[in-house]
């Protein structure tokens, strides 16, 4: 089961922060620069770094994208109604900010089969928030 809301990237490195100056790790720790260091494998594997994850690179606001487009689960498989709502946003012209618009998923459960494709830059897809009254994207 997927959710779709809103996380915050920082929370990663601030467990990793956290495992480094709780814990001795060989794979990630805080060197003398204050700054995380990853050990690598042999084959150069190493923990993800989470810490540039989000909008423009995390640490700025996202801008609020006006939703051009809201999609209510119903019964059964959603990804077509969703596509469609993706593509009808596609096809608009972008803003003066290049933002074409949102598709808003309501509150509710959204059953999927298939995979829903951003055919353009400057589409949003956006939940209405997590837990009892948000979105839910459920895989079928």
């Amino acid at each position: 089961m997927r959710r779709v809301g809103v996380t915050v990237a920082g929370i990663a490195i601030g467990a990793a922060i956290a495992l480094a100056q709780s814990a001795a790790s060989k794979w990630v720790y805080l060197g003398a620069d204050q700054k995380l260091h990853y050990q690598t494998t042999e084959r150069g594997d190493r923990i993800m770094d989470f810490s540039h994850a989000g909008y423009k690179g995390g640490g700025v606001t996202p801008p609020t994208v006006r939703t051009m487009r809201t999609v209510q689960p119903s019964p059964g498989d959603n990804t077509a109604q969703i596509q469609a709502a993706m593509d009808a946003v596609a096809s608009l012209g972008p803003d003066a900010d290049g933002f074409r618009g949102a598709v808003l998923l309501a509150p509710g459960v959204f059953e999927t089969a298939g995979t829903v494709t951003i055919g353009a830059s400057g589409v949003v897809l956006r939940g209405s928030g997590a837990g009892p009254n948000g979105t839910t994207i459920r895989m079928t």
